[in-house]
């Protein structure tokens, strides 16, 4: 008698029946083999999902039935996360499995396997729990939202997400604030001297010459006098010796980053890649906000910089690593499963570059900070016109490259000054002592709108607002494109089009899910399910009649939130085959009664008597049949 092992990937079936050896087989479900069906929405008071095998979900199903034979013991191996977790618990209905194991390999490495199926679990219900509130949240707003916007425009293509919309509205707005910026001319001064033959430059501060609101000035006049400033005196003389950590390992939100950045591919390629990765066991689970490497990852680095004789690189102590708030804290970084392989060939060129990214991330991030000397001058002077002025200079040396002599290029820490980032040096300069430029120069610049959002910054946009989460950010973009509503250049920069806008328009106006808090909000409302600390019928009750009387307010678009391309293509009324009969502004949806399917007016509500719509009609085949009640409910008062 053999175990059979469930797993989502043939790739890594293969890979993990090849170390569990004899004893064990291993088959793979390939992802979800079921799903809502295409017309249920999940009704009050339970909101209890249906689903249904898709076509090969049930050729999936049959598959593992017949690998079952012969079996003493099946373990649920899906990936070590909600989706995974959720999909263990599909596999476990649809197989009439009852009380399985539950394994999850971090890494596809013969240690972790085997300690994880010496010590099994059960199925994690409330991270099942979860999921599923996600999946069925997403579908609410999406089924009944998207008749709306269909029906009050005659587009039948346009569609609202939970997720998606919002980050629409972040491309939206972008795009708004970049075509409606005026640029204004401001103007820099830089004095440079030479001292003891080592030449040095110090800044003007023109804070009390800016423009009233700016952080500029915007008199050339005076600026050009300052730049004449013939003598300056040092007022302070700041010398400190300052470390700088080495970036912190990649977890998903910021592998999609900086592999989008680097290697100028899409987020959805960057995600490819990683799990191409992972099945092939180079590297540790991909899905993961967790910046932290495990106490065993940590062992294998600094073994690994001894054998290459760069011991001295190693702390002597292991510093407490920061989780930025609201992570899930599931498992540790992303980080190569060996750390002395340099290259990982036969995965394609987009996985052996993001692998060597990867890599050398994880392996600084287990190294000393980079030590400098710096110096920070304060210098003031007169201009010849009698104006005061205050200069800034900033120098450092490097004294011990520690992290950094793994990058060529180091980066930069968030918050980093633009000086502090050269290896300047100043000269040796004294309290009081008095230095004349060699030149002053003035410089004018433009200021410049905000940047248009690339595939990656979008990414570090929508996690520091909580916008969905780091797994979900390259299916969001995808979709966005997929739909029309946003296009992207080669440069993966990211603007809207007219639909977009358009969508944009009508939800920010009727709609809280559009609100940036609002949606971090529902995040950590999903993860209490997740740590039992909230049922998941409370969440859903609750948006549930959130969205209720929004979608009873809902108002179509006014003529100034159709883009002009647009103009006159909209239809003046909504389409027949979303409108009630009966109260003439509702819309009619698919619902599942006790006696099966039906169609019921999206008025109706059973907490409300104010406007409530009771028409229903029959369901013949997908479509609204006979009428079965009519009549809307009196208004109060």
């Amino acid at each position: 008698m053999s175990t059979l092992v469930i797993v989502e990937s043939p790739t890594k079936a293969k890979k993990i029946e090849g170390i569990l050896g004899k004893g064990y087989r291993c088959v793979a479900s390939a992802g979800h083999i079921d799903d809502l069906p295409p017309t249920l929405i999940p009704e009050a008071p339970d909101f209890q999902p249906e689903y249904v095998l898709s076509k090969r979900g049930k050729e999936v199903i049959a598959r593992i039935r017949k690998a079952m034979a012969g079996t003493s013991d099946i373990i649920l191996a899906t990936d070590p996360d909600r989706e995974g977790e959720a999909i263990a618990a599909r596999l476990e209905a649809a197989l009439k499995l009852r009380n399985p194991k539950r394994c999850a390999f971090n890494e596809i490495t013969a240690e972790a396997i085997k300690k994880s199926i010496a010590a099994p679990r059960r199925i994690d219900r409330p991270l099942v729990a979860a999921q599923e509130a996600r999946r069925v949240l997403d579908r609410i707003v999406g089924y009944r939202v998207s008749p709306l916007l269909q029906s009050a425009t005659g587009f039948n293509d346009l569609s609202a997400g939970r997720v998606q919309s919002p980050a629409l509205r972040l491309i939206v707005e972008r795009d708004r604030e970049i075509r409606n910026f005026t640029p204004h001319a401001f103007y820099v001064v830089r004095l440079d001297f030479i001292t003891n033959e080592l030449p040095w430059a110090a800044t003007w501060d023109s804070t009390p010459y800016n423009a009233e609101g700016l952080p500029h000035c915007t008199d050339e006049a005076i600026a050009q006098d300052i730049a004449k400033t013939p003598r300056v005196r040092v007022t302070d003389v700041e010398e400190a010796r300052k470390q700088r950590k080495a970036p912190p390992p990649l977890i998903t939100s910021t592998m999609q980053q900086v592999g989008s950045q680097q290697l100028k591919i899409s987020t959805s390629a960057v995600m490819k890649a990683a799990q191409d990765l992972f099945e092939a066991g180079a590297i540790t689970y991909h899905r993961t906000d967790l910046a932290v490497i495990s106490e065993e990852g940590r062992t294998a680095i600094w073994d690994w910089l001894r054998q290459v004789g760069m011991a001295d690189s190693i702390p002597a102590k292991v510093e407490k690593s920061r989780s930025k708030a609201g992570a899930q804290e599931a498992h540790e970084a992303i980080r190569p499963t060996d750390v002395s392989v340099e290259e990982v060939n036969g995965l394609g060129q987009d996985a052996a570059r993001l692998y060597q990214i990867i890599r050398l991330r994880a392996i600084c991030s287990q190294m000393k900070p980079a030590v400098f000397d710096t110096a920070t001058v304060t210098l003031a002077g007169t201009s010849p016109e009698g104006r005061e002025a205050t200069f800034v200079a900033r120098g450092q040396v490097l004294l011990d490259k520690g992290w950094m002599a793994m990058l060529d290029e180091p980066v930069a820490e968030e918050g980093d000054n633009e000086d502090e980032s050269n290896d300047r040096p100043l000269p040796k300069l004294e309290a009081r002592s008095q230095h004349e430029p060699v030149k002053g120069h003035c410089s004018k610049r433009m200021t410049k709108p905000p940047a248009q959002f690339t595939e990656a910054t979008l990414v570090k946009t929508m996690e520091s607002l909580g916008i969905g989460r780091p797994s979900t950010y390259a299916g969001i973009i995808k979709t966005l494109q997929d739909r029309e509503y946003v296009k992207s250049n080669k440069r993966l920069q990211l603007t809207p089009l007219a639909k977009g806008e358009l969508v944009v328009n009508m939800l920010v106006t009727n709609f809280q899910f559009l609100e940036y808090d609002f949606t971090r909000s529902v995040e950590s409302l999903l993860d209490q399910i997740a740590q039992k600390k909230m049922d998941y019928k409370q969440l859903m009750l609750q948006m549930h009649v959130l969205l209720h009387g929004e979608i009873n307010r809902f108002k179509p678009p006014r003529p100034s939130m159709i883009p002009e391309s647009l103009k006159g293509k909209l239809r003046t009324l909504p389409s027949e085959k979303y409108i009630c009969p009966s109260c003439k502004s509702g819309l009619l949806s698919r619902k599942k009664g006790a006696k099966g399917y039906f169609w019921g007016c999206s008025k109706y509500s059973k907490e409300q008597t104010d406007g409530s719509c009771r028409h229903t009609q029959s369901d013949e085949n997908g479509k609204p049949g006979t009428v079965t009640t009519r009549g809307v409910t009196a208004q109060q008062g």
